[in-house]
């Protein structure tokens, strides 16, 4: 089954708070089983607010549940930026399902700039599926300078078990193979 509702408890087994703040989240799925509504709970399983100042996050997803698209609300339901700076985020996904591009958005909906400097990313993977490269890019969607210095992560995408994985499913080697 689908999980509706997560509370947190103490080794005693009082009902206690977690690190973000709630006691608790109640979540919403849609007729797929794919998650659409996180709503924050305290311990009267009220709607409480996060450390971050979200009370709830809203997914829209596609039809093979790669979510598109996470916007955060506070109890009043008006969308509310975090401390990092942004209020949602829109996804972009490849023929792969891998995802390619996580773009933060402002309260107006429009792209904005987190507490890194950046918008966000634009990921590049290789033949594997393993990501080997992420931009950071502004509200612009250009590449950008986060507060670390950083513009372009690579990546050595060199994972045995995965590889070996990849090999025998989707090029169709034998099982038999030591590689």
């Amino acid at each position: 089954g689908l999980c509706t509702e997560l509370t947190y408890f103490d080794v005693d087994g009082n009902l206690c708070y977690n690190s973000d703040g709630v006691a608790g989240y109640i979540q919403e799925y849609d007729e797929n089983g794919y998650a659409t509504k996180i709503i924050c709970i305290d311990d009267n399983k009220q709607t409480s607010t996060t450390n971050e100042g979200w009370s709830k996050q809203v997914w829209v997803n596609d039809s093979v549940g790669n979510t598109l698209e996470i916007w955060l609300y506070d109890k009043n339901d008006k969308l509310v930026e975090t401390a990092n700076g942004y209020a949602g985020a829109k996804m972009k996904y490849d023929k792969y399902g891998n995802q390619t591009e996580w773009i933060c958005y402002g309260a107006n909906q429009e792209p904005c700039l987190r507490s890194d400097n950046t918008s966000g990313y634009i990921a590049e993977y290789n033949e594997q599926g393993f990501v080997v490269k992420l931009t950071n890019v502004d509200n612009e969607i250009k590449p950008c300078i986060d507060i670390y210095g950083i513009v372009i992560w690579k990546a050595s995408a060199k994972d045995v078990i995965s590889e070996r994985f990849y090999k025998r499913v989707w090029l169709g080697e034998s099982r038999q193979t030591n590689n």
